[in-house]
């Protein structure tokens, strides 16, 4: 018996992100992967849940970069990276 596919449904693939360095001073690297080419929010919290970073941002490529820069207390505090109904989040640490 043989089976006919009629249409093949791409399967959405987990967006993630790294931060380099860890901890950070005033400039923080976001890697992100699987997102796609267009807006993406990024936010960051302090560990009180306060936003001190919200910013949309350009990505280009599935896999790209985004460098933030800020002046934030030494600390540790969340970021999350938006798409759509997509996110992604980790934490990081800053100091002096």
């Amino acid at each position: 018996m043989a089976y006919k596919v009629d249409s093949i449904v791409p399967v959405p693939q987990k967006v993630a992100i790294k931060v380099f360095p860890n901890p950070v001073k005033n400039k923080a690297v976001f890697r992100l992967s699987n997102y796609d080419p267009g807006l993406v929010q990024v936010q960051i919290a302090d560990v009180s849940g306060n936003i001190v970073y919200n910013e949309m941002r350009l990505v280009v490529l599935k896999s790209d970069e985004i460098t933030v820069f800020f002046q934030l207390k030494p600390g540790l505090y969340w970021c999350w990276i938006k798409q759509k109904n997509r996110v992604a989040k980790l934490s990081f640490t800053v100091v002096i």
